[in-house]
C-alpha cells in the first residue's frame, strides 16, 4: 500500500518522501519531491544541446557589444575634440601652414574707349589665390572692374557695374584665373596687375 512521509530538509522546508508501506511501520522510499506537482517538460523545452546553442549566440551578442562600446567611446572622443574646438556658433581653428604661390603674373592692359566693350585682364593664367588690379595714374577717366559682364556706369539700377578704380586706386579680386576678370572704363584707360 503506498503512503508518503513528510520530513524536513536542511533548510527546515517539507519535503515529501514516496514510499511504500511494507507491514508495521516500515515504509519502503521511492523519492523525494517538493510539496509541488512535477510534470514532464514541455515539447520544444531547452534541452542540453538547445542550451548549449542559446550559449553560444548570447557570447556573440557579448562580444558584438564590447566592440559597440569600444566604437561608442570613440565616438565620444571625438565629438568632445570638436565641442572643445566650438565658442559659441563658431569654429575656431588654427592654420598650421599656408601654401603660398612660388609664381604669379604681372602685366598691363590697355582698354579703349571706342571698342564699347568689356576687355579681359588676360586670355590666361591659373591663379591660386587671386589677382591685385590698379588703375594707371595717368587716366583720365575711372576705369570698372569686373566680370565678362561688367559695365561702365555708376547708374543705381545697374547691376552689372563694376567696382570704380579711380587713377592709382586697386582692389584685390579672389579668382582662380586672370582671365575671369574684364575692365571697362567711360574713356581710354590703362590697368596694371599682379596675380598668384
Amino acid at each position: 500500500m503506498a503512503s508518503n512521509v513528510t520530513i524536513k530538509d536542511y533548510n527546515a522546508d517539507n519535503k515529501i518522501m514516496k514510499t511504500t508501506e511494507g507491514g508495521g511501520a516500515v515504509h519502503t522510499p521511492h523519492h523525494i519531491v517538493d510539496e509541488v506537482l512535477v510534470s514532464a517538460l514541455p515539447t520544444g523545452a531547452a534541452l542540453a544541446s538547445n542550451q548549449a546553442t542559446i550559449i553560444g549566440h548570447v557570447d556573440g551578442i557579448e562580444a558584438l557589444l564590447g566592440t559597440i562600446d569600444s566604437d561608442t567611446n570613440d565616438i565620444k572622443a571625438a565629438v568632445e575634440i570638436l565641442d572643445n574646438a566650438i565658442s559659441g556658433s563658431e569654429m575656431q581653428v588654427d592654420v598650421v601652414s599656408v601654401t603660398l604661390p612660388t609664381t604669379g603674373f604681372t602685366g598691363i592692359t590697355t582698354y579703349t574707349h571706342s571698342g564699347g566693350v568689356a576687355v579681359q585682364l588676360a586670355a590666361s593664367g591659373a591663379l591660386k589665390s587671386g589677382v591685385t588690379v590698379k588703375a594707371y595714374s595717368g587716366n583720365a577717366a575711372a576705369i570698372f572692374v569686373g566680370f565678362s559682364n561688367v559695365t561702365a556706369t555708376t547708374s543705381g539700377t545697374n547691376t552689372t557695374g563694376g567696382i570704380e578704380l579711380a587713377a592709382k586706386e586697386s582692389i584685390f579680386i579672389e579668382v582662380d584665373s586672370l582671365s575671369d576678370v574684364y575692365i571697362r572704363g567711360g574713356a581710354d584707360g590703362i590697368v596694371t596687375y599682379i596675380g598668384t
